[in-house]
């Protein structure tokens, strides 16, 4: 934050996109494991937002923050409990942090991507074209994001276009949320 505020001299817009996912049953998940993703997913947004709300509220010219969430931020899948824990928690953390600054001009909202072509997505893919066809039908439009797409909805956010959003979920998914 200091690095950013040095080079640029304030702050007016920020992205928090941090996930890891540990994939095993809540009856055979470590603590170790459990805390790892609460710890990067939940833990490491709520220190950005932490800094990055004091900075903007010093700046007293507001800003916008952008927290990156998931489909698994109001759904769930066998064997993600931490991660979709996490992602659960950070809708929420996303609405108070929201409600706590709205007078302040600082604008906190979230994004929900479904399933993104991304190396997050595709590394764990153990089949390959049949984890992706799997992946692909999970949305109503039978295929999966494009990146440019979520950074499109996150241009908006961040953007004046968006100035009356606040505690904001947008889903970006393919309608994966409809099914």
């Amino acid at each position: 934050m200091n690095e950013t505020v040095i080079h640029f001299g304030r702050l007016d817009v920020a992205l928090n996109n941090a996930g890891i996912v540990d994939a095993s049953p809540i009856h055979e998940k470590t603590i170790d494991e459990w805390r790892k993703v609460l710890d990067v997913n939940l833990n490491g947004l709520f220190y950005g937002l932490k800094y990055q709300i004091n900075q903007m509220r010093k700046q007293e010219s507001g800003g916008s923050i952008v927290n990156m969430g998931s489909i698994m931020s109001q759904v769930s899948e066998f064997g993600i409990a931490a991660y979709a824990s996490s992602k659960h928690g950070l809708v929420g953390l996303t609405k108070v942090a929201a409600l706590e600054n709205a007078t302040n001009n600082i604008r906190v909202n979230a994004i929900g991507p479904g399933y993104i072509e991304t190396p997050l997505l595709m590394d764990n893919s153990a089949s390959g074209e049949k984890y992706r066809s799997y992946m692909e039908s999970k949305h109503a439009m039978k295929r999966l994001g494009k990146p440019e797409e979520i950074a499109k909805a996150f241009l908006f956010l961040a953007s004046e276009d968006a100035s009356f959003c606040t505690g904001a979920y947008l889903p970006v998914d393919g309608g994966y949320l409809i099914q």
